[in-house]
């Protein structure tokens, strides 16, 4: 059986639908399809489900950065190095943002074990928002380069 081919549009489309109904289920299983099954302390079978749903996100957003990057530089005659380095840097800054929802439920309770309450809370932040402040470093790096 031949193998299929199918557009770089056709790709970014695909993988855009499915980055959607996971931010559908992230929110569902973060709300009322929770599963409140406690496993360990504080840990819940719906926390794992949240954080795996978090990172099936975010390794399908990077499927998107090479499909999305072809179709800008066809449509707006736009360097393509430059643009594929800013969205995949892009993307990445928002799979962080679903992974902080995401991985809280789980890494937050784990710091609580070793941790007071603020300190936990300090140490998850931090730890974003440094990665955060990187990614977004590396999209203007990418943009200007």
């Amino acid at each position: 059986m031949p193998a299929e081919v199918v557009s770089s549009k056709t790709v970014a489309i695909r993988v855009v639908s499915a980055l959607v109904i996971l931010l559908v289920l992230l929110w569902l299983f973060s709300t009322s399809l929770f599963i409140p099954i406690r496993i360990y302390r504080e840990i819940y079978i719906g926390n794992i489900f949240v954080a795996v749903i978090a990172f099936i996100f975010a390794l399908k957003a990077e499927e998107l950065a090479s499909p999305l990057s072809n179709e800008v530089s066809l449509r707006f005659r736009l360097n393509s190095q430059k643009i594929g380095g800013s969205l995949k840097w892009g993307l990445r800054l928002i799979s962080l943002a679903v992974l902080y929802v995401g991985l809280h439920g789980v890494l937050f309770q784990i710091l609580t074990w070793y941790f007071e309450h603020n300190v936990s809370s300090t140490i998850y932040n931090s730890v974003f928002v440094v990665t955060g402040s990187v990614i977004v470093y590396q999209v203007i790096k990418a943009i200007t380069s």
